[in-house]
């Protein structure tokens, strides 16, 4: 894992941890702020999974270059 990624993947981690705690902080019928941190964990741990996918797909694109290249 590059240095890039790791720092990523620790801002990302960073930002769930604070989202769990204002999500647990703030809960109750007249809060919607608990349903608010939810639906941002979600959004990020989908763009998360779509950012390693797209990671997934360059590199196989690029193994498919390189495969084309030495035919």
């Amino acid at each position: 894992m590059s240095k890039n990624q790791n720092f990523e993947e620790r801002l990302l981690n960073s930002y769930r941890e604070a989202l769990f705690k204002f999500k647990t902080e703030n809960v109750g019928p007249e809060s919607p702020w608990g349903e608010f941190s939810q639906i941002l964990l979600e959004a990020i741990g989908k763009n998360h999974e779509l950012e390693k996918l797209k990671i997934e797909l360059q590199q196989e694109k690029a193994k498919n270059v390189e495969m084309k290249t030495q035919d």
